[in-house]
This record gives C-alpha cells, structure tokens and sequence, in this order.
C-alpha cells in the first residue's frame, strides 16, 4: 500500500547562517569556557560582542575546540573534540561529518566562528525552503504528521535524480520503515499553515542534501504506507 501526495516548491533560498541559532545563554556559556563569565549588568548586545572578542583573542583551532565543547562537550570525548576543532578550518564538516545528526550544530558552529574571525573558516552552505504539501487523503495526512521528517525526506526524495547523494546514501531507508537518520537530515521543520489535506511546511537543512530542489517547481510521490496500515 502507498500514499500519494502533490509537492509544490514555494520558495527557496540558500544561506550561510541560520536566525536565532545562538542565544544570549550560549555566548554566555562559550565566555565561562574561556573563563571570562562577568557578564552581570551587561546587554545581550554587549555580551555577544564580547564573545566574539574573546574567540578572536584565540587561535583558530582554540576557539573552535571552546565552540565545539559547548555544542558536544556532554556526548563527544574531548579528544574527538580536539580531531573535529583541527579539521574545521579546511573541511566542511557540516557536510562531511560521518553522522547527520551532528550537521546542523557544525553548520551553526562554522557561522558563529566565521563572524568571530571574519571568515578564516569556510563559508556554510544551507537552504530554507518552503514546501507545499498535499495529501490524497487522510491516511496519507496522519502518517505526515506522525513523522513529519521521515516522510517529508521520502517524499522530497522522489522529487530528485536516483544519483542525488540523498537516493544514494539512504536508499534502503527511504524504502523501507525504520529512518533514524532523517532527523539529520532536516534540520528544522515549521507548519507554516495548514488545512485538512494541505500543510505548508518550512524546512531548514543543509544545501547538501536540499540543493537539488533549487530548480525544480513541484512533483507528485507516492511512498510506502506505514505497515500499521496495511
């Protein structure tokens, strides 16, 4: 059993950062790393400000390794830490990275430590685009809204070549039940709008996996029903 549904590109656009993706919390966090934590009394402007100060007082590598222990210190060990802070400067690690569940916190970490050094490291390729989704029915529907990403990859996967890197690498996911993976691959998904059959969606991802849609105005897929609904 399938489902089928109409996919309408809206909009899309690349970027090098995403809004929002640092708060006054994380500066504040990054500054105590650097063990420069007397913020008290001071804006949320200053306190970004003096943030990126203190990351450009550092090495390249160094503010990377304090970056990168803010974002992973907890689940990666700081001698993985140190390997993955020594290859930023040179490799797009936001694309490169074995994991896609790490790729949206290198894409951020790759923007913050650009504008902390005024480049140095490579400029993040990224894309937000807006979907319009339509589902043939309400099976269709609620297996969207039970796994929004899964099935938004599966049914974007049908909207590109069978050698897109996404085909390729996932092929057996996209097929089958089971897609841990696309929670890395797209990275923030809004309902922007939504009627019964039709929602509206905007995805935030990585131009890796996102950058064949840039062309391609809609399409019609039809993929794999959850076997609960067999």
């Amino acid at each position: 059993m399938t489902h089928k549904f109409d996919l309408e590109v809206i909009d899309y656009k690349k970027v090098s950062s995403i809004e929002e993706a640092w708060n006054t919390q994380d500066y504040t966090a990054i500054l105590e790393l650097m063990d420069n934590d007397d913020v008290v009394g001071m804006s949320d402007s200053d306190i970004k400000e003096m943030c990126m100060m203190s990351l450009n007082d550092l090495e390249p590598e160094e503010a990377a390794n304090i970056v990168l222990t803010h974002l992973f210190g907890e689940i990666v060990t700081s001698g993985k830490i140190d390997q993955i802070a020594s290859q930023m400067s040179n490799d797009r690690l936001w694309e490169e990275f074995a994991d896609p569940q790490f790729h949206e916190k290198l894409f951020n970490a790759y923007g913050l430590l650009r504008e902390a050094f005024n480049g140095i490291f490579t400029k993040p390729t990224g894309v937000i685009t807006q979907l319009l989704i339509h589902a043939e029915n309400e099976q269709a529907q609620q297996q969207l809204e039970n796994a929004p990403k899964a099935t938004l990859v599966r049914i974007i996967s049908q909207g590109l070549e069978d050698s897109s890197l996404m085909n390729r690498l996932f092929d057996e996911q996209i097929a089958g039940q089971d897609f841990e993976e696309a929670e890395g691959i797209l990275w923030r998904v809004t309902v922007i709008k939504k009627s019964e059959l039709q929602t509206e969606y905007e995805i935030i991802s990585s131009e890796l996996w996102l950058g064949d849609l840039e062309n391609v105005s809609g399409f019609k897929a039809s993929i794999r029903a959850e076997s609960t609904e067999d």
